[in-house]
């Protein structure tokens, strides 16, 4: 996974392309606890958008207003 990310990094460095990802149900991410490190590494990947799961009802259970402005801004600026 990690050579795939860094290859869509350069991709991204180079032509300008954007890195989309999704992750994983919650149980299989390990929890709701690994939401935010998920989301964390996103960003590291220099990713644009990442696909949660479930639906928009449970995330805000999941992520707080606050939590998911932060979210949306830093990933915006991924773009």
């Amino acid at each position: 996974m990690w050579q795939l990310q860094q290859h869509y990094r350069i991709m991204r460095v180079r032509y300008g392309s954007r890195i989309y990802n999704q992750t994983a149900s919650i149980p299989n991410m390990g929890g709701v606890e690994n939401l935010i490190p998920t989301l964390n590494r996103g960003l590291e990947y220099m990713t644009s958008l990442v696909e949660l799961p479930d639906n928009e009802n449970k995330i805000k259970q999941y992520l707080n207003n606050p939590q998911q402005a932060l979210y949306k801004t830093a990933y915006k600026a991924n773009e």
